[in-house]
């Protein structure tokens, strides 16, 4: 029996993963800690909580806030994780409260791994979203055995900076992609039913996630003929309606009014930044990288998902053909900067990656290199790097 165990711990301890969630684990450890150096090692510093919205006096001891400010959209994840449920007026101090809540998976989720106790919100917050990174990858991997290609692959997706920027603001992308990529591995291998109750928690951790629903249906039910069991992954919209209807109730207004602002005339803010950040010098080098990276990892990536959705004619082509196109279609509200549009995009990355492991097509090694070297200029553009400074501005200074 000894030698029996000491093989299987052997061969647990040579097995990817294993390998795969230490090293992430390690890199964004890291990173964490070197980055709340900026706020005196406290994890709270990552929420941005601006005092303009939230209530000094709901506010826990030891909790950094910024003065003066309205913060970032991790506030109001941390003012939500208060009143998951909506039965206090926590609501009353948000800005658009309605389009707020209908993101509560994550803050659920903070709740839960909290035990309800505000004090312990802002770490559950970095814990929650750190997990899922890593429940995403574990994914991706499972993915990879289905499909019997490397288990590697999955590092991709853990070194994503969408994935990272959601780590580092307190935001529910990390959540969201997590729940979707085991919805697309539960769909791939015809779980439908596990596929609706794995798309409900990622539609109410970010409604877009919803347009994969349709595509989930038509590729079970038209492309694949399964009429009988087809129509089950579509189930996910009955709660994720229910939630809407209830936000709208105890709120008084309905929810998806506040994401419109987000869709506009295709390239026209995307062109529009495009030339105000690469074409001026206010802009930081590392930022000016990030920008000219991200538009050739879209450009490469839309390219790949014409060309997919063209041959192969599933889920994953067809739902990294949609993803691929939202760039296009974002406005100045999102592309501002690469924490605004680093995040909202996350899904086509992602995209890229579930689309490599399921066609073994190796053009996608170009997007997926590019996303990779995203990651590292992320983390030297927030000075995580290189002794506290940028190292591409540090070069770029002695270049010139």
């Amino acid at each position: 029996m000894p030698t029996q165990w000491s093989a299987a711990i052997r061969r647990l301890w040579v097995h990817p993963v294993i390998w795969m969630i230490l090293i992430v684990s390690l890199v964004y450890g890291g990173f964490i800690y070197r980055y709340s150096l900026n706020f005196g090692k406290n994890l709270s510093g990552l929420i941005c909580l601006g005092d303009r919205f939230m209530p000094a006096e709901r506010v826990p001891s030891g909790t950094f806030v910024l003065p003066q400010s309205v913060g970032y959209d991790g506030t109001f994840f941390y003012m939500m994780a208060f009143d998951p449920l909506i039965r206090g007026d926590m609501q009353a101090f948000m800005d658009e409260p309605a389009y707020r809540y209908q993101r509560i998976g994550y803050p659920a989720l903070v709740w839960l791994v909290a035990l309800g106790q505000p004090a312990r919100f802002a770490s559950a917050m970095v814990a929650v979203n750190l997990l899922a990174v890593l429940a995403g990858m574990l994914g991706v991997a499972s993915l990879c055995r289905h499909r019997q290609c490397s288990q590697w692959v999955a590092l991709f997706y853990g070194m994503l900076s969408g994935l990272a920027i959601g780590i580092f603001r307190d935001l529910a992308g990390p959540t969201a992609m997590a729940w979707l990529v085991w919805a697309v591995v539960a769909f791939m291998t015809k779980r439908y039913w596990l596929t609706a109750a794995l798309m409900t928690a990622a539609i109410l951790s970010r409604e877009i996630l919803v347009v994969m629903l349709p595509v989930f249906c038509f590729d079970a039910m038209v492309l694949n003929r399964d009429w009988r069991r087809g129509w089950v992954p579509g189930l996910a919209l009955l709660p994720a309606l229910g939630w809407q209807l209830y936000v709208t109730r105890r709120i008084g207004e309905a929810p998806w009014h506040g994401g419109a602002r987000n869709l506009g005339r295709p390239l026209h803010a995307m062109v529009q930044h495009a030339q105000e950040v690469l074409l001026s010098a206010q802009h930081a080098p590392a930022e000016q990288v990030y920008l000219a990276l991200f538009l050739s990892a879209s450009l490469s990536g839309l390219l790949l998902a014409l060309w997919q959705a063209w041959r192969r004619r599933d889920a994953i082509s067809f739902g990294f053909l949609g993803f691929a196109l939202m760039p296009l279609f974002m406005t100045r509200f999102v592309w501002v900067e690469p924490w605004s549009y680093g995040r909202v995009l996350l899904p086509g990355a992602v995209f890229v990656v579930l689309s490599f492991v399921w066609s073994r097509n190796r053009w996608h090694l170009v997007p997926l290199g590019i996303h990779a070297a995203l990651f590292w200029v992320f983390m030297d553009w927030n000075r995580l790097i290189w002794r506290g400074h940028s190292l591409i501005e540090h070069i770029w200074t002695r270049m010139t």
